[in-house]
């Protein structure tokens, strides 16, 4: 299962390193879920907890984590985040 969407030119080198460290965002993630226990979390309140991460790596990571590894299930949708659109809230399993 790959982690990382190439979507520029990348050296196959590169790309491969890139995978590695979206593997280990979405295992330092789940690690931090799975911890907290049965809290529901969006992608806004993780961001808080890895502020380093971008928040589109810690959609991706969600998505992957729900959808390819199940590891993850989103619970409902929730109205927070920038323009109070609404977000997906997790947890872990």
């Amino acid at each position: 299962m790959r982690s990382y969407y190439q979507t520029t030119p990348l050296t196959a080198i590169m790309a491969a390193q890139y995978d590695q460290d979206a593997r280990s965002q979405e295992k330092a993630i789940y690690d931090f879920m799975k911890k907290m226990g049965n809290i529901e979390f969006t992608a806004w309140m993780i961001q808080k907890h890895f502020p380093h991460y971008q928040i589109t790596s810690i959609r991706r990571a969600l998505h992957n984590l729900e959808h390819k590894a199940k590891l993850i299930v989103q619970t409902c949708f929730v109205n927070e985040g920038i323009n109070n659109r609404p977000v997906g809230r997790f947890k872990a399993l």
